[in-house]
């Protein structure tokens, strides 16, 4: 009788995290920060920082996992809610991403901001939520106009001050984001004050030895899950790990999604062994994902140059950290009291607080 060939899907494969030091170190420090929030008189905030790509989405995601939702015969237990800030946020929309992240069925579009104010604070009490994440947090700050949205930010500080209704404790906020996320911590003298020292995922260096063997760590990491189903490339590896950082800048996520596509192109090729010809062919594949990035060589062609000269070092920092707006340039700011209605809410929110 014959047996149906087992199918890999690239997806659930390389669906794993690699345990590298940094990514170590920022779980145990936000499981920490868990452990004691009930203790400080203050909310307890962190600031998830680093590029696009450098990981901190695993490190929610591991987080969200040791803290799953639980199903009662009350309802939904949420001790994460995890929402994405929106761009350019105000109360309202930022408010509508939270509360649909808590009560998916509540599709009510005619919410005041105060009642949304009223209804996400009942909400948290209900699902008996402890901590609360908001990605993308970089959207507070605008880089076309240069303006912090305060005022969304200033609401926010304010929702965190509201206490759980069953032991008067507050809550925990994370936030994550791209490095300007400080800015516009920085910027709001409330929020400053109530965030701890940021973590920050790196884009792991070439040019430091500690760093490079953490990138290694990471590429013998999915390599092996890989050699699993399929002939690694028999080349050294120290080139190996070298053309996959110049591919990636470093980043963990980059690679991971790199890893992908060598194995997409495996099984659209029908290949069990793996060439380096077949890391370009997935190489292309990733940029053509990742139209941003602006690549000038070929870092797994048969001509390219595996001295890590200063230039080719550059290319690979570009990838990781692309040209962004000039940090000289002066952020303006949009204060609460020039928005209408800001006052009413703010009124509500700081008798919740008491």
């Amino acid at each position: 009788m014959e047996v149906a060939a087992k199918v890999i899907d690239p997806e659930s494969l390389l669906n794993v995290t690699i345990m590298h030091e940094a990514f170590v170190n920022a779980v145990e420090r936000i499981e920490r920060a868990q452990a004691l929030k009930d203790r400080r008189e203050d909310p307890c905030c962190l600031a998830l920082l680093g590029e696009s790509g450098s990981g901190k989405s695993f490190v929610l995601d591991r987080l969200e996992e040791k803290n799953p939702s639980i199903e009662t015969d009350e309802g939904t237990l949420k001790p994460i809610v995890r929402a994405s800030v929106p761009s350019k946020p105000t109360i309202k929309s930022l408010a509508e991403e939270i509360k649909s992240q808590l009560d998916p069925n509540d599709t009510q579009k005619r919410y005041t901001e105060n009642e949304l104010t009223r209804r996400i604070a009942v909400l948290m009490d209900e699902c008996d939520t402890d901590v609360i994440v908001l990605d993308e947090f970089q959207h507070f700050y605008d880089r076309t106009t240069e303006t912090v949205w305060e005022h969304a930010a200033d609401w926010l500080k304010r929702l965190m001050e509201v206490r759980k209704k069953a032991n008067r404790t507050r809550r925990m906020l994370i936030v994550s984001g791209l490095t300007q996320s400080m800015d516009v911590i920085q910027q709001n003298s409330q929020l400053k004050r109530r965030f701890k020292a940021p973590l920050f995922l790196p884009c792991y260096s070439w040019t430091s030895p500690k760093e490079r063997a953490q990138f290694a760590a990471c590429y013998n990491g999915f390599a092996e899950i890989i050699g699993q189903h399929f002939v690694m490339p028999d080349v050294e590896k120290n080139m190996m790990y070298f053309r996959s950082y110049c591919a990636t800048g470093g980043l963990i996520g980059y690679l991971k999604a790199l890893m992908h596509d060598v194995v997409d192109v495996a099984l659209k090729e029908n290949k069990k062994k793996l060439e380096v010809e077949d890391f370009t062919t997935a190489f292309n594949q990733f940029l053509f994902s990742n139209p941003d990035l602006k690549v000038g060589y070929q870092p797994f062609s048969k001509s390219f140059n595996t001295t890590p000269t200063a230039s080719v070092l550059q290319q690979a920092f570009l990838i990781a950290h692309p040209p962004a707006l000039d940090k000289g340039r002066k952020i303006s700011r949009t204060t609460t009291a020039s928005l209408p209605g800001n006052s009413l809410v703010a009124k509500e929110l700081a008798q919740m607080a008491s």
